[in-house]
Parts: C-alpha cells; sequence; structure tokens
C-alpha cells in the first residue's frame, strides 16, 4: 500500500536508476574497446561481480493501482 505522494517519488526514482543504468552501459561499450589496459579490465571485471544488484530495482517498478492510498 502506497499514497500517489509516495508512488509518484518512488516512479522518479525508479526513472532516474534507470538512466544511470543506461549511462553506465554507455561507458562500459565504450570501455569494452580499452580492454587491453589492466585498470580498465580491473574495472568491467568488478562491474560484472555487482550485476546481481541490477536486478533488485525491477522488483520496485511493478505496482497496481490497487496498493495506491492517500496519506493523512
Amino acid at each position: 500500500m502506497i499514497c500517489h505522494k509516495c508512488l509518484f517519488k518512488l516512479d522518479s526514482a525508479y526513472d532516474f536508476r534507470l538512466m544511470c543504468l543506461d549511462t553506465n552501459n554507455i561507458l562500459k561499450k565504450k570501455l569494452l574497446t580499452l580492454t587491453h589496459v589492466a585498470k580498465v579490465k580491473e574495472y568491467l571485471n568488478n562491474l560484472e561481480s555487482a550485476s546481481c544488484l541490477s536486478k533488485v530495482g525491477n522488483i520496485l517498478h511493478n505496482h497496481s493501482e490497487e496498493s495506491v492510498y492517500f496519506c493523512l
């Protein structure tokens, strides 16, 4: 159960998160051309090991109108 105001804020935060993920993917694609550099390769490996965290946000965006209430 979530009010309209909080739902709007949650949607805004989720949209911002998606924008950050898109930007991160663009950066990764550009960095893939530099995998011969040891520091870049290490950075990309660290990103891959943390990729499981990106799945958590997908749960947050699933909501229905039935769960929308007003705050007092």
